[in-house]
């Protein structure tokens, strides 16, 4: 049901999309800007597209847009384009992996290419248009986003030892929690310092 608080809600929402989101949820900026002199992976970005597993958080299905094609997902089982709330707070002119993300304050993570095996990761949280019956010119006729969340991730790669060729062997991410007082954080890189560890399955 419907209720005038749940309305309400969305409205609060729908200002704060207007609103720088970092500034206004005080989120860290650990994501460095995207450097001139960036590095590509190791292996293109269309080989990191595909499935990943976490017994905690589940399975995340990365699908690849390349740099100003958000409506052309490259991997077989990605249709469709990025949906249309997500796309002004994408940065379309670098690759992006997309996945769906249905958590409690996300629906979309989104990963975009800093330099090398690192990602910035974003979590996104997409509204339905809370007024059907607004003018179709209005605001509230139209389905918004909200950034919810900055981290990283960095994909890490292993070697076949006896063809000598790498693959992913998962994604390593910071940032989707945060430890409360007096939680230590993990140290170290890779599997073993990730605050979540994504497996490569498919």
């Amino acid at each position: 049901m419907i209720t005038p608080e749940f309305l309400e809600t969305l409205s609060v929402c729908r200002y704060l999309i207007r609103e720088p989101m970092l500034q206004q949820h005080k989120i860290p900026r650990i994501i460095n800007p995207r450097p001139s002199n960036r590095n590509p992976p190791p292996l293109p970005h269309h080989d990191l597209a595909g499935v990943y597993f976490n017994p905690g958080y589940g399975t995340l299905a990365l699908c690849y847009y390349p740099p100003f094609k958000p409506f052309e997902p490259t991997r077989k089982g990605c249709e469709g384009a990025i949906p249309e709330a997500i796309q002004p707070l994408l940065n379309t002119s670098t690759p992006v992996l997309l996945a769906a993300f249905p958590k409690l304050s996300s629906t979309h993570l989104v990963l975009h290419h800093q330099s090398g095996n690192k990602f910035a990761a974003r979590m996104i949280l997409t509204f339905p248009a809370p007024f059907p019956d607004a003018p179709k010119n209005d605001d509230d006729s139209r389905p918004f986003a909200l950034l919810t969340n900055v981290a990283s991730a960095e994909f890490v790669f292993a070697k076949h030892p006896v063809e000598e060729s790498i693959h992913v062997e998962g994604i390593a991410c910071w940032g989707l929690w945060r430890a409360g007082d007096g939680v230590k954080e993990p140290k170290g890189e890779g599997r073993e310092g990730a605050e979540v560890w994504f497996d490569r399955v498919a």
